[in-house]
């Protein structure tokens, strides 16, 4: 096992598809379950993210702060849409009795993700925020590879073994249908969870992160900045998976900054030396948080990628906690 792999700890239940969906989250922490998706032409994406213990959720951030919190209390679902006629965002909080989970089985209000057949089925029905509307629709993530053999375990994060990652699929296929508003595409897929111990902005200052496919392999890139004194595994972690699934150097890749967008966020990546790193567009651009597609090279191959970037000190901001109920909508149960 390698040095960053470790056991997924006590409590958690965690398979080849990451936690458990009805995984027994503790207090003040947290399980997300991502994936994303970039069309075949590059002219489309997707990202869908689901919670327990939403990490970027204002309530369960005060609650927090007022002392221990439920992360039960503060599931949510977090679907950003990006066609070329524009975003479609939405990002929905559910209180514990709006939910109804299993192992592998999600229920979040008129939302259902379930494993079926080896493959990742998502239902869709939000608003969108901040101008309500409905987004509706489905998803199927079929992976590459069975997740059975996932070349990599839990990856540990930090040396405490508080913050952990799973590439749950790392290689995949996603079809997206949506009825509201009427689009559809095919690409290439991507899924992973984290899950903590402990509150995100405990462990971390900032990350960026990265996950690319060339000739049917996917790289993923960790820059970590931790928190005060609380040591992390090497800052940089660089893994690939698909038929060859091996670790890289990450000092073998050089660090890039990349343009700021208007909230002055800083960010960067990792790439192949003498090479340039194009951002083909930005999805989401806020105070503490951006999204965008890149176009880079790694290990000689040019690939369009994943990319974002995450300042918790920036989230940590009386006024970034102002923001963020503008983008957030709570589930008629959970506001009470």
């Amino acid at each position: 096992m390698d040095p960053a792999q470790a056991p997924s700890g006590d409590g958690w239940q965690v398979g080849a598809r990451g936690p458990s969906f009805c995984a027994d989250v503790p207090t003040d922490g947290y399980a997300w379950w991502y994936l994303d998706a970039i069309s075949d032409d590059g002219s489309a994406a997707l990202t869908v993210i689901v919670f327990c213990g939403s990490v970027f959720s204002p309530y369960y951030f005060a609650a927090r702060r007022r002392g221990t919190a439920d992360p039960k209390q503060h599931y949510g679902i977090n679907v950003a849409l990006y066609r070329p006629q524009g975003r479609v965002w939405a990002f929905t909080e559910y209180g514990r009795t709006e939910v109804e989970a299993d192992t592998r089985a999600l229920r979040m209000g008129s939302n259902r993700l379930v494993w079926r057949g080896g493959s990742l089925f998502l239902d869709i029905d939000e608003r969108t925020a901040p101008w309500r509307s409905r987004l509706r629709g489905q998803l199927r993530l079929t992976p590459a590879v069975d997740p059975e053999s996932n070349a990599w375990g839990p990856v540990n994060l930090d040396l405490a073994g508080r913050h952990r990652w799973l590439p749950v699929a790392p290689c995949a296929r996603v079809d997206a249908r949506f009825e509201r508003p009427q689009f559809r595409f095919s690409g290439s897929g991507y899924a992973d969870s984290n899950w903590g111990d402990e509150p995100l902005e405990h462990g971390f200052r900032r990350w960026n992160w990265l996950r690319s496919e060339s000739r049917e392999e996917t790289r993923v890139i960790y820059d970590l900045v931790g928190r005060g004194d609380k040591p992390l595994m090497p800052r940089a972690l660089a893994f690939v998976a698909g038929q060859r699934p091996r670790i890289l150097d990450p000092e073998a890749l050089v660090d890039r900054a990349l343009p700021g967008g208007r909230w002055g966020l800083p960010r960067s990546t990792r790439a192949d030396p003498g090479t340039t790193v194009g951002i083909v567009k930005t999805l989401e651009d806020s105070p503490f948080y951006a999204r965008s597609m890149l176009r880079a090279s790694f290990e000689g191959q040019e690939a369009f990628a994943m990319h974002e970037s995450l300042d918790l000190d920036r989230f940590s901001r009386r006024s970034t906690q102002w923001l963020l109920p503008f983008r957030i909508l709570r589930g008629p149960r959970s506001r009470r």
